[in-house]
């Protein structure tokens, strides 16, 4: 199967996989105090914002909003776009796909390989009118071998053509059979407008006119070599700082702030030159490329970078008037009176950023905000007798793990060190406790929700000794008390069992499961020191080559964290050989490097099946593969839990609150009076 990038997951409701570190978290710890009398700007909303019969909602977003386009990556940001832009695609409430900016599902051959799809009328919110050279330009960006959409929606493997049979008709071509393309791509790809993006790209030329092509090679080159060292020296990133500073200034490339790389020394307070260095090579990649391209290429190229980004030009219920975006603050987003789908009933979209978990909660309590997407078992339990507030509460399709660093020489490439944390912990008791209840314990990486679940993967019990064996087998030396319990570290050719587990600061369930997993896997000679890192800026450099943490010398050999995945159970991008990270594809997401003949057979079988059942069949194969070779602990699912204001209402009828898409007629809702 020819394929160069994962395109299989897609993020919860819209399309594209995104790391659940990054926010809808329910399952967290976390009570509410009393509310705030006062809530500082952008950190919250005014209580006049968000009232009843105000034509306002508003609603929390817990994380900062990033590139409002197909490139973005993390939940807040795709909780937000989804009120912007549409696809051809989207779901109901049923989790079925159904035509969007489609006028009808689209037709497929016998073959399924040419796909035709006709649009609607409808009109970006610039007022132009979506033709179907709109749609083979955004498709066609995405095709790019320098496509920067998020990952999951890169097209090159399996595309081979979209053409604009008329104004309203394209006529996809793949290289084969592709299940996902219904599921994943068509939901998952907003449609850009082609004038709105070559313009951002024009003016992106314009001021790129003054960088050199060899001095922006020679600078990545040289950041390269310095961040990209199997141990980066500190010295050698800074010294590199400046060339790559100036050249992308050159290029009219906006940097990130400095301050926000304040994550070395030994209290992760000091500046960490090889950190804003990795976020520097990133841009420098996007931008040479761009200059060694041209065409469809090089836009696709510096996608991200575009101006459109933060002033989004959509097709959606809402739009983004210039100044939308308050960066760490807010987005306030307008009724686009000229949607496809009728006017909003909302005229005001108003999503303040509040990072902390316990003062979203309280904001909901204070009656400040209308919506909270993500809401932790003990907010649940202060907020569920509020007569004010009442819950949407689903199964969800993400899920939380223990992610091993698989290449060879961490500690937890043999497969004995993995087998052994299993057998250590009480799986069902340890996530019970960390997640109040919330959590459902899993074995493998679909959820419970999924069609394609696997029920008949059991659990096994704690058993020290069997998880002492494990690690004898590996060679390792456990030394025991009288009651079978290690003594202290496993040791090996002189090298002590002891490592760091990175999980994320201020989510309280995740760190309580890494603490409470500490100190049962102790007993079978496993040290593990439980570190809190921003997601921003530690671990998402530990998730991209080399995956070495900021202030540390060697990759990481365990991070927690988890992932919101799609309603196709695809797991191409994460467990696919083709998919593990390297110097050349630094940013791919099977950074654990999991590499396995027979699940790469299974999922490229799954690819090309349409029958669900037979689908189903195939996926669960591969989750016996998963349960057998552990390259997660996998920990949990969450039992999801929305917090929204007891009058928020749909024109189109009762909102069906017991699905992971009961909002999916976005334009429909609002605040009752």
């Amino acid at each position: 199967m020819r394929r160069t990038k994962w395109n299989a997951l897609a993020f919860l409701f819209s399309g594209a996989l995104i790391l659940a570190a990054c926010g809808t978290q329910p399952g967290e710890s976390g009570e509410p105090t009393d509310a705030p009398e006062s809530v500082d700007p952008g950190t919250s909303a005014d209580p006049t914002d968000g009232g009843a019969g105000t034509g306002t909602i508003t609603m929390i977003v817990d994380g900062q909003i990033t590139t409002l386009s197909n490139a973005l990556s993390d939940v807040p940001t795709s909780e937000a776009y989804q009120f912007i832009g549409t696809g051809l695609y989207q779901y109901d409430a049923e989790l079925t796909p159904i035509p969007d900016l489609a006028a009808d599902l689209c037709e497929t051959s016998e073959d399924e390989i040419t796909w035709t799809c006709t649009l609607q009328d409808a009109t970006f919110h610039n007022g132009d009118t979506v033709t179907a050279d709109d749609v083979v330009f955004t498709y066609d960006v995405a095709k790019s071998d320098n496509c920067r959409f998020n990952p999951s929606l890169c097209l090159a493997p399996f595309l081979e053509s979209a053409t604009a049979v008329d104004e309203k008709t394209v006529e996809f071509t793949l290289i084969e059979p592709y299940a996902p393309f219904a599921t994943v791509i068509l939901p998952g790809i907003a449609i850009d407008s082609e004038a709105v993006v070559t313009a951002a790209y024009e003016d992106f030329v314009g001021e790129a006119e003054g960088a050199d092509p060899a001095a922006v090679a020679a600078a990545a080159e040289a950041l390269g070599a310095a961040t990209g060292a199997e141990e980066p020296d500190p010295a050698a990133c800074d010294a590199a700082l400046a060339d790559a500073e100036s050249v992308l200034g050159d290029a009219g490339v906006e940097l990130p702030s400095r301050d926000d790389f304040n994550t070395g020394g030994e209290a992760g307070d000091e500046f960490d030159p090889c950190a804003y260095g990795g976020a520097l090579a990133d841009l420098l990649s996007q931008v040479q490329a761009a200059l060694e391209t041209e065409g469809i290429d090089a836009i696709a190229a510096v996608y991200p970078l575009l101006s459109f980004n933060s002033e989004p030009v959509g097709t959606g219920p809402w739009m983004c008037e210039p100044g939308c975006l308050q960066p760490g603050e807010s987005l306030t987003l307008t009724a686009y009176a000229d949607y496809y789908g009728g006017a909003p009933a909302a005229e005001t979209i108003v999503m303040p950023i509040i990072t902390d978990d316990i003062q979203g909660a309280n904001a909901v309590q204070a009656g400040q905000v209308d919506w909270k997407y993500s809401l932790t078992a003990d907010a649940y339990d202060a907020l569920k007798d509020d007569p004010n507030i009442k819950f949407a509460e689903y199964p969800d399709f993400g899920y939380f793990g223990l992610q091993y660093n698989l290449r060879e020489g961490r500690l937890f490439a043999d497969l004995g060190a993995r087998k052994a944390v299993q057998y250590c912990i009480d799986k069902a008791a340890t996530v019970d406790q960390a997640t109040n209840g919330q959590g459902v314990p899993i074995e493998a990486d679909i959820p419970p929700a999924s069609w394609a679940y696997n029920p008949d993967l059991q659990p096994v019990e704690r058993d020290v000794a069997a998880a002492i064996g494990f690690l004898e087998e590996a060679g390792w030396t456990v030394e025991t008390d009288a009651d079978g319990n290690a003594t202290g570290p496993a040791t090996r050719d002189g090298q002590t069992f002891e490592t760091d587990v990175y999980v994320r600061a201020g989510r309280p369930d995740r760190i309580a499961f890494m603490e409470l997993l500490r100190d049962q896997v102790i007993d079978c000679g496993i040290k593990i020191n439980v570190i809190e890192g921003d997601f921003a800026t530690v671990l998402l450099p530990l998730l991209t080559y080399p995956h070495i943490p900021p202030n540390a010398t060697e990759p990481y050999d365990a991070y927690f964290g988890g992932w919101g995945t799609s309603l196709d159970p695809d797991p191409f991008s994460l467990f696919h050989s083709s998919q593990c990270t390297t110097e050349e594809q630094p940013e791919l997401y099977n950074y654990i490097c999991f590499q396995n003949e027979e699940a790469d057979r299974l999922i490229d079988e799954g690819l090309v099946t349409s029958d669900q059942e037979t689908r189903a069949a195939i996926y669960q194969e591969f989750e016996q593969i998963m349960f057998d070779e552990q390259p997660y602990l996998f920990a949990w699912s969450d039992v999801a839990r929305e917090a929204l204001d007891v009058n928020l209402e749909s024109t189109a009828g009762e909102l069906q609150l017991g699905s992971p898409l009961w909002h999916w007629q976005l334009e429909t809702l609002r605040v009752a009076e």
